[in-house]
Formats: C-alpha cells, structure tokens, sequence
C-alpha cells in the first residue's frame, strides 16, 4: 500500500519535472524544481525502506505519512492552476528608474554583490549543526550576522540575474566577470558541509535563466546542480559529522571516500539524510496530543519586517510559544533526537498540525495560488522583480520542499520592507518636479544653440 502510493507520488514529481522542460511560465519552473527535490525527500525512501530504514514501520504507518505529504502537493498543484487563471490581471512590478539603474551598473553593482557575498561567507559557520543548546545558539548569534546572511543571499540573487542577462544579452565582458565571480561564490560554499547552501547558487541562477526567457539554458542548468548534487552531498555531510566532533581540528576531509562508487554513495546520503517521512511518523502523535497553534505562531509571520530594535521580543518565526524551541523542526529534534541537528520537518507536516486533514488540502490551494501570485508579479517583471523572485526562490523551492502557505508567507515577509523600499524610491523618483530632477544633467546632454 505505501508503496503504490510511493509509486503514484513518484509519477506526480515527474510529471512537475517534464511540464518544467516543455512549459515557458516560471511557475513551471516553480513547481519543477519541488518535484524534483520531493523525489528524494518523500517517494524515494519509501520505496528503498533498507536504506532510508523505514522498514522498521508497518506499511500502515508509512502510508498515512506519505499521504499527508502528497496531499498537500496535489492541492497546491490545484492552486497554481486556479492562481494562473485568478491573478490574470495582476500587473508584473515595474519600477523604471530602478530597472535602469540596474541594467545601466550591472558590471560595477555585481563587484559590490560579490563582496557583500564574500563577507557574507566569511561570517557563516556549522550553525546549529554543531550547537549543544538551540536557545542559547539563536541568541548569541547578534543582529549583524542576520543582516549580513539577508544581503548575502541578495547579493548572491543579484549575481544571478546580472549573469542571466549578460548571458542573454550575449556580453562576453559581463559574462567573464560575472560568471567569474559567480564560480567563485559556488566554489567557497563547498566548504561549509551545508547542501543547501552549496546548491543555493545554481537554482537561484536556475530561477533567473528560466524567468528571463533561456529556459533551455536553465534546463542544462539543472542538470549541472543534479550532478554537483550528486558530488558534493556525501562529502558535505561527512565534513558536517566531522567538525560536529568538536576533536577533529584540521583536515574535515581526511579518511573520506566514495566507498560505494560515486554514483551508490551519493544516492545512499541523499536517502539516508530524506528524514521528513521519519519526522512525520513519529512526530504526528505528538501534533495529535497537543492543542492548536497559538495565535504567537500566526502573529510571529507578521512580525518578521518589524526590526528587533522595535520589537527587541518578537516570536521566533512559526513558533507556538514564541522561542525556537515551538518551532516544528526544533521541536522534533528536541523530542526525537534528545539535541541538536538537521531533522526537518515542512509542507505537509505544518499544515497538519496547524488543523488536520482537512486544513491540508486549503493550506496547499493557499500555498498554490501565492506562488501563482509571486510568480505572476515578481516572476513576469523587469530586471527588479526577477532580482526579488531570484531571492524568494530558494526559501520557496528550495529550502522547504514545499513549503506550507504560512512557511511560505513567511519568506514572502522577508523582503516585504525591501520590495516595498524600492517602490517608494521608484515612486518619489518618478514625481520629483522637473526643475530638481534637472538640476544634474546627464553629462552627455547639448544645449540648444540661442537658448538662454
């Protein structure tokens, strides 16, 4: 029974996958780049239980949590469709002045990007991966090193976009520079033993080709980040295991071997590391025990763009009680595991334990007609918009696979103040009164003869 229903979930990625390589909307390229990631998080271990060790559960069990997670991803496969067909009418964003300034500096802006990015890198350790307390991690981390990780992952979206339209617009120097500098941002993240962070790059790249018309080139794209996957994933969780022990000092690295073949090892730590069907067996009793989230939770998403220095208590993000701990993820690895680490939990799981079965499938309409809406405004637009939609793509494809509607609000939030920031300069830009935006001239501006 699960396993047919590995089967069907299997079929359902694909066909994401397919209508991405044939379709033309970003949304396709959306909803590809999910499927494809859901593949090694949902039907994959199932169908392999020896090695994902879920061969431990009854068929029952594994069914009932693959259906929560499939569920979900059909009813937001509805909700992009009903969103394609609703928001129609919504207008891409456009902010001319901004666009220009963009286009005009792209070279000059991706240097200063790139510098952002490497003191960004520069900043970033193990996170809580090697942390003995998550409460005490989050509140020595300081307000610097989440303002530069927020710049860091725009400046990484403006590389992106800046190298997709020199590629596009066939400028070998841009394309040298910037493709430089971008090879370079991959290569410093191999370092970190963190996947998410080290694919980040090349979907985010993926994102900007596929909005900005070079859907061939994204495909090809894709395929390189399956292939680097593919590579790095063994070697990142086995630096990750190895500076977590606090007595490995120098070379992460040293003993590692693709023992199994490149290809064996590689599949074996990409379904061993899929726990989100581990997560939600077990954690599902635990949601069925407990009360619904309180309004701290729902609050906590529209509390994001307010900046600590006014709200020094706001809740953590999707937290019941306000602290790290009431997150999902934090919550079942504390209860699982006993410490710290990697257990994820999203999507599906999130949906149910904000209101059961039912509330699965309209939080996957919701989630789907947001991205529909995303894609539609941010997606469809000038270099800007792409610039915002290359940034929203990882934390709504990438990150969570996929996110629920409130995860997904969330990261919307995140750059809410700078969308919103940009809009405004665009606007006063625009309705400055002639006299003062004339008072500095374009260098390259002629006076008319006799004119006094």
């Amino acid at each position: 029974m699960d396993s047919l229903l590995a089967v069907v979930y299997l079929l359902t990625c694909v066909l994401l996958m397919i209508r991405m390589i044939i379709g033309k909307n970003v949304l396709d390229c959306h909803l590809g780049v999910i499927g494809a990631f859901s593949l090694g998080y949902y039907p994959l271990p199932v169908l392999v239980k020896s090695i994902s060790n879920l061969d431990y559960y009854p068929e029952s069990i594994i069914f009932e949590a693959l259906l929560i997670h499939w569920l979900f991803l059909v009813f937001l496969i509805i909700g992009t469709n009903v969103g394609r067909y609703l928001f129609t009418n919504i207008r891409p964003l456009k902010v001319p002045p901004i666009d220009n300034l963009l286009h005009k500096y792209r070279l000059f802006l991706s240097i200063i990007a790139f510098g952002i990015y490497i003191t960004y890198y520069s900043t970033q350790s193990l996170t809580s991966y090697s942390s003995d307390d998550f409460e005490a991690y989050f509140s020595e981390r300081g307000r610097f090193v989440a303002v530069i990780a927020a710049f860091g992952a725009m400046s990484l979206a403006y590389l992106a976009v800046s190298l997709s339209a020199s590629w596009k617009a066939g400028d070998r120097t841009g394309l040298l520079v910037i493709g430089g500098m971008f090879i370079v941002s991959v290569a410093l993240t191999l370092t970190l033993g963190q996947r998410l962070i080290i694919i980040s790059p090349i979907f985010v790249l993926l994102a900007s080709l596929y909005a900005s018309g070079q859907r061939d080139k994204a495909i090809r794209i894709l395929g390189a980040a399956v292939i680097l996957l593919l590579f790095v994933s063994p070697i990142s969780v086995y630096i990750r295991e190895n500076r977590a022990d606090r007595a490995v000092k120098d070379n992460v690295l040293q003993g590692f071997s693709y023992s199994d073949g490149l290809v064996a090892t590689s599949f074996r730590s990409i379904v061993d590391r899929a726990d989100l069907i581990f997560v939600t067996i077990n954690m599902k009793r635990y949601i069925d025990l407990a009360p619904p989230p309180s309004l701290t939770y729902y609050l906590s998403v529209l509390a994001i763009p307010i900046p600590k220095i006014i709200l020094p208590g706001k809740p953590y993000v999707l937290s019941d009680d306000g602290t790290p701990s009431g997150e999902l993820s934090i919550w079942a690895w504390r209860v699982l595991h006993g410490g710290t680490g990697s257990l994820t939990a999203f999507g599906g799981l999130y949906a149910y334990r904000e209101g059961g079965w039912v509330w699965i499938c309209f939080n996957g309409l919701l989630a789907g007609m947001l991205f529909a809406a995303i894609a539609r405004w941010l997606g469809g637009a000038a270099t800007l918009g792409r610039f915002f939609y290359s940034f929203l793509f990882i934390g709504l494809a990438v990150k969570k696979v996929p996110p629920s509607f409130f995860e997904a609000l969330a990261e919307c939030m995140t750059a809410l103040p700078f969308i919103v920031f940009a809009i405004l300069v665009g606007f006063a830009w625009t309705h400055l009164p002639r006299q003062d935006r004339n008072r500095f001239p374009p260098r390259n501006r002629t006076l008319k003869v006799g004119r006094q």
